[in-house]
């Protein structure tokens, strides 16, 4: 798996709750490719049913840097963002193929549900990554 154009690798950043279109907004003002996958959500507002965009993973968004080139610290030094998503002081790079794999089901709007195979509270055992 492929985790690297030009140096360039996706982190995922975590920042805090509902702050995560503003730091997307910043970021890309700074000229990063930014990836903040949003969904359908139902909420009600003032007794109305409505369909709004929420982000789909409350909290993080997606960053393509060339940790070589780019200041981890220029971007951690942003209001609102909290760490770069790793491994203790390590930023863990995502495989490209996961993000484009997540890019292309946000822009069919396909349904993206949990695992139907798995239930809230059951016992996994992660094997890598």
């Amino acid at each position: 798996m492929s985790t690297e154009v030009d140096g360039l690798e996706w982190y995922a950043l975590f920042v805090r709750c509902r702050k995560e279109e503003h730091v997307t907004s910043l970021l890309e003002k700074m000229g990063y490719h930014v990836f903040l996958p949003l969904g359908p959500r139902r909420v009600i507002h003032r007794g109305q049913r409505l369909t709004v965009m929420r982000p789909l993973f409350p909290g993080y968004l997606f960053v393509e840097l060339d940790l070589c080139r780019d200041n981890r610290l220029r971007i951690l030094r942003l209001p609102d963002v909290v760490r770069i998503v790793g491994y203790g002081d390590r930023p863990a790079p995502i495989p490209r193929e996961q993000v484009e794999s997540l890019q292309r089901a946000v822009e069919r709007k396909a349904p993206l549900e949990p695992c139907p195979y798995m239930q809230e509270g059951q016992k996994v055992r992660i094997v890598a990554g």
